[in-house]
């Protein structure tokens, strides 16, 4: 039986009567018997009673399996993945996709029986060609509502490929592949089967390469654009055709999956699913030291390039596969202790067959009790530093550190010798630097125990400060010492002009017998202060500095003294004294700590070989002895640990200290130098004039240090951070770019270079490297620390005379970037990047949104009095007229040369320039203005769906579906378009509802007029006309009037009774007219 129905119209949300409609929509939905509407006449209450008699003999309509699971809302598991998949199709646009981005997709579900959920995984492909990380992952509960949605999805994917066919065959990437994991040649590899598609999957036989054969297909390898800036990297990402191959070695120890570029045969992406060489150690950085994270397993960096620093790993010594160690040994470092200080090797963790050096640590033990955690630390930090310097250009052909160099240049046969707790020294760390050929020596003390200074009473001002100790006397105990404190009193005299400074004997030595004395620093050595408190009988010292907050390491030799003794900040002293009389405090140390868990000091060693070996060349080892050369080698080394302890969130006023964990300090403490590093001048006020009073070659160093984090802090501001410090300088990210210039400056100066010298070689490597463009960002970072242009310093290097100078050269005193706005310029906001509102151009940028879904015809702007028209595409989506007109806008010589830019964001396009008029012919893309268009049914100024006016501007209509499918068709006509759907028999109404939306929406002619589809419960949404439907399944006919299922006794009844009324609400419930 063929049935006509008519479909309802749902409403604008903007006109009147929603109330209503939404009411008569409700009333259409099937449900329960509802008594509650019957007439309540008196004079028909027999009619009633009729009723329920004739139900209780006929009965209601039975209901079956299908109906049963309809009305409790459990949907199958196929049903449930095909929600999945239509649910990622018709909301792309929340997504950020387009439609083409989620039309070839590779499905994977899976079930759990315990919830009822299917999860469902999807792989994002382009032309067949799978996109490696481009997953999606989504789930549906057994009502059929999807939740726990992830999104990895490549956005308008199919433009950011750079091929469809690969240049090189399959062999021809497995050979390219071999080269650079440092395999052998390819020898008797065949191909043992090959199936034909786009992704051309192979199977290789594994020859002298794979124990088992090498699979291998096409797919498509994101990589991150670095020169677009962008706070997603999923629309910053290009996609390049590559290889994908798997590859375990014969050896057993390496499974790689690998990708080689199908162009060019570079490598652009591997893992080794073999866990392998992995270290517990403070890192990876920026965590550098117990202070800044966990001590955790980590394994080596991920570096992508070639040739890699390592190409066989730490543990290898021979260039082929499989390690020659098992202990801290390898090509680039050698790790043991030498507490005895004898230099012929100690104690190796061994790592085992696995290389896992998983070894505790207890900062509450004394560091023997945990040197192999100690070595395994110098080892994994030793081998970072060598990867780090060599990917941004300390190589084996610039001299570095290695025992083979794998025919890639130098000399060989010199890896870092590395010690831990070495007991030649304390407080301290050094590095010997022989030319190349000669292994460096890198030698790690143990610190002092830290100090604990407590303060018990009074109680507004108890707790721990801040505080160094001596190299004379004992440390202060393990076991607290607690005691009243006295301030000591003496004459002032020729030994000291102050009563406080306690140069003389003390005054008060009664009051200070048994006591903790307090002691002024000044005009006397610590030794005779402390030997004069000893004198008068004190138990411990505190000594107050009188000349700011830093903290130092008292100096000073005296066998006889044999009381502890702590040095505190001048804040914190007079705290102390203004407490007295009634102050109590205890003295105790902590256990020693180990220099090798503090990677600051371990990278500042290291970087003494980098600099010595790149100054003059590898070959001589002395051009930084002179007194400003050496000076600088110390500044650079500072700079590099700074580099590799920087991280997102850090700004360059931050105060950042050197080796604050050895010392026990915070990290915004002074740590080994006199001040932290910070661009902020009060914080550190170094400037070139200080090299003239400062101790060589460190505190001369830090001067340097200060000039050099400048420059890093103005490249940063300027470009962003980037995080991967094992990127190198890929075009962004302007801490790598400050260490980039700085390497190559190294190698462009002189032997023994003086500061001035250095400072050109930095700008030279910048000229060469970026073609000037940020020579005023290096000038402005000199010339802040008084290394401007006008500044001097002696020629001969063993002199530290100088003449400071903060100007910048001429050409740099208005450029973009300085923060102040010129009148070349719209804006300036101190840095160099784009889609921050002010361009790297210094122009104010302005953005258009674009809406719908193009259907042809023209966009048109003026950009600083420059018409720029593009013709758009039906089918074109808001971000691909986005991304059309920036091109536009880049291509156009004119806007070039006024330092207009463009780029596209999303829908977006960001245009830094006068965007005077914007002309649009294509009326696909008013959608969602709120303007009503021609060719738009309906605009209630948003893009979304269920609200009566669809994401296409089309009045939303809904049809609801009843009954259960016994078997038959279904037919719409949909803007004329006919859709049929054949019905099988058990399918729900929402079953039916859901098929139907399918068809609707994989119709290209009504995709291409912007009608979607979606089911919604029992009911089918379409943002379309829907002139007719056509049911010749008898399961999903409308339902009949109560007078033909109740019976006809039943009826014959209701009609006497004068019932009749049920018939036209009925039929309004059905959509028919009344009569």
């Amino acid at each position: 039986m063929a049935t006509t129905g008519r479909a309802s119209e749902m409403p604008v949300c903007q006109h009147e009567g929603n109330k209503a409609d939404l009411r008569s929509a409700r009333l259409s939905e099937p449900g329960p018997l509802s008594l509650g509407r019957w007439p309540h006449d008196a004079g028909r209450g027999w009619t009633f009673l009729l009723l329920l008699i004739s139900v209780l003999f006929l009965g209601l309509p039975g209901s079956s399996a299908a109906e049963k699971r309809e009305r409790s809302g459990e949907t199958n598991r196929g049903k449930r993945a095909d929600i999945a998949r239509d649910h990622v199709r018709r909301h792309h646009l929340k997504l950020g996709l387009e439609f083409q981005d989620v039309e070839d997709m590779e499905r994977r579900d899976h079930d759990s029986e315990h919830n009822s959920t299917t999860h469902t995984n999807l792989r994002q492909r382009v032309g067949g060609i799978v996109i490696n990380g481009a997953n999606m992952g989504l789930a549906v509960d057994r009502n059929g509502a999807v939740f726990g949605r992830w999104n990895d999805f490549v956005p308008r994917a199919r433009l950011k490929i750079n091929r469809r066919e690969p240049d090189l065959s399959v062999l021809e990437a497995l050979a390219s592949a071999a080269l650079q994991l440092g395999l052998p040649v390819p020898e008797k590899i065949s191909i043992l089967a090959q199936t034909p598609g786009p992704q051309l999957k192979t199977n290789l036989s594994g020859g002298n390469l794979s124990r088992n054969s090498i699979p291998a297909k096409l797919v498509y390898q994101p990589l991150l654009d670095r020169t677009v800036l962008s706070n997603s990297h999923r629309r910053s990402t290009k996609l390049r055709l590559a290889w994908d191959l798997v590859i375990r070695t014969l050896d057993g120890r390496h499974w790689w999956n690998l990708q080689i570029d199908a162009e060019n045969g570079d490598l652009l992406g591997r893992v080794d699913w073999i866990s392998r060489e992995t270290y517990r150690a403070f890192a990876p950085a920026p965590i550098l030291s117990p202070d800044d994270g966990p001590h955790a397993l980590v394994s080596l960096p991920n570096i992508i390039g070639s040739p890699h620093p390592s190409p066989q790993g730490w543990h290898d010594s021979d260039g082929l596969p499989g390690p020659e160690y098992t202990d801290t040994r390898g090509n680039n470092v050698h790790a043991q202790e030498d507490a005895d200080s004898n230099d012929t090797g100690g104690f190796r963790p061994d790592g085992g067959p696995g290389l896992v050096f998983d070894f505790p640590f207890d900062s509450n033990l004394e560091p023997s009790s945990y040197q192999a955690a100690s070595v395994t630390n110098l080892f994994y930090w030793n081998n970072v530093a060598h990867d780090l310097f060599y990917v941004y250009g300390f190589d084996e052909a610039s001299g570095n550190f290695q025992l083979n160099t794998y025919g890639r240049g130098g000399i060989g046969g010199d890896p870092v010798v590395a010690d831990a707790q070495d007991g030649g020294g304390l407080n301290n760390a050094q590095f010997g630097s022989p030319p190349d050929g000669f292994a460096g020596v890198m030698e790690m003390f143990l610190f002092s125990a830290p100090v604990r200074l407590q303060i018990l009473s009074p109680p507004s001002i108890a707790g721990f400060y801040q505080a160094s100790t001596a190299e004379f006397g004992p440390a202060p105990p393990d076991i607290p010492l607690e005691e009243d404190v006295v301030e000591a009193l003496d004459a002032a005299d020729g030994l000291g002009p102050s009563t406080l400074d306690g140069c003389s004997a003390f005054l008060n030595a009664s009051s200070v017998l048994g006591k903790i004395a307090l002691i002024d620093r000044g005009d006397c050595n610590f030794t005779n202060k402390v030997a004069n408190a000893q004198a008068a009988g004190a138990i411990g010292v505190i000594i107050v500095n009188n000349a700011g907050d830093s903290l130092l390491t008292m100096g000073g030799t005296d066998p006889s003294i044999t009381i502890p003794s702590l040095f505190i900040g001048q804040t914190h002293g007079a705290m102390l004294r203004a407490e007295l009389p009634s102050l109590r405090a205890s003295i105790s140390a902590l256990p020693m700590r180990d220099g090798a868990f503090d990677a600051g000091i371990i990278v500042h060693e290291y970087g003494h070989g980098v600099t010595n070996r790149l100054t003059g060349g590898a070959a001589e080892a002395s051009c930084l002895s002179a007194t400003q050369s050496a000076s600088m080698g110390e500044g650079w080394s500072d700079f590099f640990s700074l580099f590799v302890g920087a991280e997102l969130g850090d700004i360059g006023a931050d105060p950042r200290g050197m080796g604050t964990y050895s010392l026990g300090q915070p990290e915004s403490g002074n740590g080994i130098r006199s001040q932290p590093y910070s661009t902020d001048m009060a914080v550190n006020t170094a400037t070139l004039a200080d090299i003239e009073t400062a101790l060589a070659p460190h505190g001369t160093g830090e001067v340097w240090a200060a000039s050099l984090w400048e420059v890093y802090w103005q490249l940063v501001n300027a470009y962003g951070f980037d995080s991967d410090i094992f990127a190198g300088y890929t075009g962004s990210g302007g801490g790598n770019l400050a260490l980039q210039l700085v390497m190559d400056g190294l190698k462009l100066q002189s032997c023994n270079p003086t500061f001035i010298e250095a400072r050109d070689a930095i700008l030279s490597a910048e000229a060469n490297l970026t073609n000037e463009a940020n020579r005023c960002l290096v000038w402005r970072g000199f010339a802040k620390r008084g290394l401007g242009a006008n500044a001097s310093v002696s020629e001969n290097p063993a002199n530290v005379t100088a003449t400071e100078d903060f100007t910048l050269p001429i050409d740099c005193s208005e450029f973009c970037a300085d923060g102040a706005v010129a009148l070349s310029e719209e804006c300036d906001d101190e840095n160099l990047l784009d889609l921050d509102g002010c361009s790297s151009t210094c122009r104010i940028e302005e953005s258009y949104l674009f809406q719908g879904i193009a259907q042809g015809g023209t966009v048109e702007f003026v950009v600083d009095g420059v018409t720029i028209p593009i013709v758009t595409l039906a089918g074109e989506t808001p971000s691909d007229v986005a991304l059309k007109m920036a091109n536009a806008i880049g291509a156009d010589i004119t806007l070039n040369g006024l330092g207009v830019l463009a780029h596209a964001v999303g829908d977006s396009v960001v245009v830094s320039g006068n965007l005077t008029s914007t002309v649009i012919t294509d009326l696909g893309l008013t959608c969602g203005d709120g303007l009503l268009a021609p060719i738009e049914q309906c605009d209630d100024a948003n893009l979304v769906d269920l609200d009566g006016c669809s994401s296409t501007c089309r009045v939303e209509t809904s049809y609801v579906f009843q009954g259960v499918a016994q078997g038959g068709t279904v037919e719409f006509v949909v803007e004329g378009e006919i859709i049929t759907i054949s019905t099988v028999a058990g399918e729900t109404a929402a079953d039916v509802a859901l098929k139907m939306a399918a068809a609707i929406e994989s119709n290209l002619i009504l995709n291409a007029l912007g009608v979607l589809a979606q089911g919604s419960g029992n009911s089918i949404i379409v943002a379309g006309a829907i002139s007719s439907t056509t049911i010749s399944d008898p399961g999903l006919a409308p339902p009949l009037p109560f007078s033909d299922w109740l019976g006809p006794f039943t009826a014959l009844l209701l009609l006497v009774s004068g019932t009749s009324w049920l018939i036209p609400s009925q039929r309004r419930h059905n959509g028919l007219p009344n009569p």
